[in-house]
């Protein structure tokens, strides 16, 4: 069940969307594409991943993000950064590039959540839809990019969620107040203490029945999942004037 809205009807002219976790479950993919990416290793550059099974491959991998927190925003960039010190400095730019475009490649091979085909359809009839992500998925190559107005990858600006930066970019780009807009997402930090830091209305898409961390400030509302945010968002009348209150 959705909980109610803190707003009569709608209202809402521009919907951020978040997307691992959020349209699709991100775990399976990344793990999928991990796997990927160690076997054409094995086969291509064998002594990379040396004393490597294809879990240690991951956990290294993950190691090597923490390792490395200056480009948690550059998700791709962080991936070639692993795959140049895991295949050496003799190794050539092309074959970390082909190495991690065979990662890329399979990391877009995601299976969307049952209901998001539809709400998606039905929220781009109702309002601008962005995609705003901290992760490398490319909704042009998933084949989403039919329903949204624009995508925004933490890569692109620069700056990563829960920066309120992220949102304002946005806005400012699209031309839309922060009462007029509203993000959802998954992550309760990232998505909506970033929103609501921002000014904009926060929708928690939660669907896992999770308890909310008591210790950041609760989202404006919470949905069950994306067809819920589509029922929520069905009218066209402003939030009585009322902007979402900045922390």
């Amino acid at each position: 069940m959705s909980e109610r809205a803190p707003w009569p009807d709608a209202g809402i002219e521009l919907v951020s969307l978040d997307l691992d976790d959020t349209l699709w479950a991100a775990a399976p993919v990344l793990g999928r594409a991990n796997q990927r990416l160690f076997e054409w290793l094995c086969a291509h550059a064998p002594a990379s991943v040396r004393g490597f099974d294809a879990a240690g491959f991951q956990r290294h991998c993950k190691a090597h993000a923490r390792a490395h927190p200056g480009l948690a925003f550059d998700r791709s960039a962080l991936r070639r950064n692993c795959l140049r010190e895991l295949l050496g400095p003799a190794a050539s730019e092309a074959l970390v590039e082909a190495a991690f475009r065979v990662f890329w490649e399979a990391r877009q091979q995601v299976v969307c959540y049952t209901d998001v085909p539809e709400a998606l359809a039905t929220l781009s009839r109702r309002v601008r839809l962005v995609a705003l992500t901290n992760g490398n998925a490319d909704i042009a190559h998933i084949g989403l990019d039919r329903y949204f107005h624009a995508a925004w990858t933490s890569e692109a600006l620069g700056v990563s969620k829960p920066d309120p930066a992220v949102f304002r970019r946005v806005l400012d780009e699209a031309g839309v107040a922060p009462d007029r807009a509203l993000h959802a997402g998954d992550h309760p930090e990232h998505d909506i203490l970033g929103a609501r830091r921002a000014g904009l209305w926060s929708a928690w898409v939660d669907r896992s029945g999770a308890a909310w961390p008591l210790e950041i400030e609760p989202p404006h509302v919470r949905v069950d999942d994306l067809a819920g945010l589509a029922r929520l968002l069905r009218g066209s009348r402003a939030p009585c004037g009322v902007a979402p209150r900045v922390v």
